[in-house]
């Protein structure tokens, strides 16, 4: 693969390092602009991919000379540049974050083809959050909602997104999920387009891994699906390498109306999953209404598999949690906290700009919720009440008998870990309101 370069006038002004990752024709190098701290990747797509390609495809006979091979190249070049275009017009809209700015060049050296640089600035991507932070029930939610709002948007826009997958998916300065890479194709050559090498994931369908194979529609959404799968699996995927054509076990901390929701996004059989991105929203939007999602942790210890070419991260931020009403099938832990940072009055949890929690009690609710995970009794909500020092945390309902001797672990739960963090947990009636 040819060496990166500074080419004019995309790159002017830049120092740039070298390759942290390459694969498929793509090699990804760090860059930082002169006389500022602001740091960049640039991405830099070789096509053909390799030299070794292009002399194949010379010696078979596919062009009839070198020019026409580069006419060829040109427009997979433009190709791209077209999907860089179709990025930043969505990034406009809703659900997506685009490059800075981007150029196509001849590749160097006497060899055929062209080089696609591309410029932005670090992202957080999901990966990188997921590496340092475990996911909340909220937080997963969240995350298929905008993605399903993204990917309707992008449908609406004439394409399909087929490369989604946590190295592609950013946090932004709102705290929402976006799409920040290429990997659009025209819902107009939908009847002969294939996913090309590079798109190609273990978030991609398992009948869309044939290059023979054309595409369907349930791409964008067979990913979503997957990616939930994931998180709500302990950040495992189901498999290694390929994806099984017959159905998958059910994800290990999904209760059985979501995992109902993720199963049928990665049904075997396209015509079971769901047909469009509204459709599966709509469905996950239900579910947020009818059930209690709060911050309870999904992914308490295991983090995704982070694939290693991924960009280091700025600051993973921390998610506003909605109001949460009490369950009437569990009890309330009122920790005196006198130094927790009071919640307003829909029970949300303050963020910080540094990711350091305004609410104190979070860290210790948390500490709680993954102790009780390991004696078994696992949490449904956990929040901030309404006055200073009121915490909450709900657990999930059983018979009478069970219900009671959870009880009692609880409260020696929530006392033992108050204790450990210098502090006294009273379960006393609610003195504020």
């Amino acid at each position: 693969m040819p060496e990166p370069r500074l080419i004019s006038p995309l790159l002017d002004g830049f120092s740039m390092g070298s390759p942290m990752s390459s694969h498929d024709g793509i090699i990804c190098c760090p860059a930082i602009k002169e006389n500022t701290d602001k740091k960049y990747i640039v991405k830099i797509i070789s096509v053909p991919a390799s030299q070794a390609q292009m002399d194949a495809l010379l010696l078979a006979g596919a062009y009839k000379d070198p020019a026409d091979a580069m006419n060829y190249f040109r427009e997979m070049g433009e190709g791209i540049l077209k999907e860089a275009e179709l990025l930043k017009t969505l990034s406009k809209l809703d659900g997506f974050l685009s490059y800075d700015g981007w150029q196509m060049e001849p590749i160097a050296k006497h060899r055929l083809g062209f080089e696609i640089y591309l410029v932005g600035s670090y992202k957080r991507s999901l990966e990188k959050y997921v590496r340092g932070n475990p996911v909340t029930h909220l937080e997963a939610i969240n995350l298929g909602l905008d993605l399903c709002s993204a990917l309707a948007v992008c449908r609406q826009a004439g394409a399909l997104y087929v490369d989604l997958k946590p190295s592609n998916i950013y946090l932004s300065d709102k705290k929402e999920y976006r799409i920040g890479d290429l990997g659009f194709i025209s819902l107009d050559a939908m009847k002969y387009a294939a996913i090309p090498d590079r798109y190609r994931s273990d978030y991609t369908p398992p009948e869309l891994r044939d290059p023979m194979n054309p595409l369907n529609l349930t791409a964008d959404t067979y990913a979503v699906g997957m990616i939930l799968y994931q998180l709500y699996n302990d950040g495992q995927l189901p498999f290694h390498g390929s994806a099984p054509e017959e159905p998958l076990p059910s994800p290990l901390n999904a209760d059985y109306e979501l995992a109902e929701i993720i199963m049928r996004a990665i049904h075997p059989d396209p015509e079971a999953r769901w047909k469009d991105p509204e459709e599966m929203g709509h469905a996950l939007a239900t579910y947020l209404q009818r059930n209690t999602v709060n911050d309870t942790p999904i992914t308490p210890y295991t983090p995704l598999e982070i694939d290693p070419e991924e960009n280091p991260p700025i600051v993973p931020p921390k998610p506003a949690e909605p109001a949460s009403s009490e369950s009437d099938n569990a009890p309330s832990a009122e920790g005196s906290q006198e130094d927790a940072a009071e919640s307003s009055s829909s029970g949300e949890e303050p963020s910080s700009q540094e990711g350091d929690p305004e609410d104190e009690g979070e860290n210790i609710r948390r500490e709680i919720c993954l102790t009780l995970e390991q004696m078994g009794i696992r949490p449904e909500s956990s929040h901030h009440e309404g006055g200073p020092g009121q915490n909450e945390i709900d657990f999930r309902y059983s018979d009478a008998l069970t219900a009671a001797d959870n009880v009692l672990t609880f409260q020696t739960v929530v006392k033992t870990v108050a204790h450990r963090n210098g502090l006294f947990a009273d379960f006393s009636a609610k003195p504020l309101h």
